[in-house]
């Protein structure tokens, strides 16, 4: 591990020389053409947070209906707050946007590992962004996997989720392969490339959704187990607490029955 980053960071730090003595050039650049750049960048963001949302909705409706048919705990009664999972908000928009791209930005570090010191970092960049695509597209396909191992069956169980899965392994193996022909050919088409990467960070973007919602679906993976003594009525000794009002709490037992219990109404409430 030593002996990798002796290697790489020296390089990193030569490359990033190189491009700040261009500097002059590239700023002059980026000044006559600020608006676009400044467009296509919000418009890559929302991109890539509204991926991350659709994923995170659509497999998060489809596990709560899946669980409710196997008689599985599910909280049912969420308001249309921050913390019900399909709520649309422009802030998780920005902020799905912004995690993702923070993700896929390490991965583009490596345009910076492989030119050489006699080489200019601008001129084999369609070369050396075949490393970041290809390991977007792996990690894509790695994470969806990973993701319906342990829901195939809801997977084939449900249509909309199937024919977008297919869709999905379709556009990021197609991508990956499209990046491997422009290599074999030696063309660089880095404009293609550009389009290609935008196409798998969407397909990253989802399957980071995807999990999310998975995972939030699931009372005993998200909210805190607890039990409740209230001053009248029947306590709880197990049950998931998945939302406080200021009014009231909101819980969804293992035999998985939601109740809403007034905030009067509470006398101790412990963690387990």
């Amino acid at each position: 591990m030593l002996y990798w980053f002796s290697d790489v960071v020296p390089k990193i730090v030569s490359n990033i020389g190189k491009l700040i003595a261009q500097s002059d050039s590239l700023f002059g650049v980026f000044q006559k053409n600020y608006q676009l750049f400044v467009l296509v960048f919000t418009m890559f963001v929302i991109c890539m947070g509204v991926s991350r949302w659709f994923g995170k909705r659509l497999w998060y409706k489809e596990k709560v209906s899946w669980r409710k048919e196997l008689k599985l705990p599910v909280a049912s009664l969420l308001s249309l707050g921050s913390s019900d999972s399909s709520s649309f908000t422009y802030s998780s928009l920005f902020q799905g946007g912004f995690i993702a791209l923070g993700l896929v930005s390490f991965l583009l570090l490596s345009v910076l590992v492989f030119p050489e010191a006699d080489e200019d970092p601008l001129q084999v960049l369609p070369w050396t962004m075949s490393f970041p695509i290809l390991g977007v597209a792996l990690i894509s396909l790695y994470q969806f996997a990973e993701n319906v191992g342990g829901h195939f069956a809801m997977l084939i169980h449900s249509i909309k989720l199937s024919i977008r899965s297919v869709f999905l392994i379709i556009f990021t193996v197609t991508s990956g392969l499209a990046e491997i022909a422009l290599l074999l050919k030696l063309k660089t088409a880095f404009p293609v490339q550009i389009l290609i990467f935008t196409i798998i960070c969407l397909c990253y973007s989802y399957t980071i959704g995807m999990r999310e919602g998975l995972e939030a679906a699931d009372p005993e993976l998200t909210y805190p187990l607890v039990s409740v003594e209230v001053i009248q009525g029947t306590s709880f000794g197990e049950a998931w607490l998945y939302e406080r009002t200021d009014s009231d709490y909101r819980i969804v037992t293992k035999s998985g029955s939601n109740h809403i219990i007034p905030a009067s109404n509470v006398k101790e409430i412990k963690g387990l």
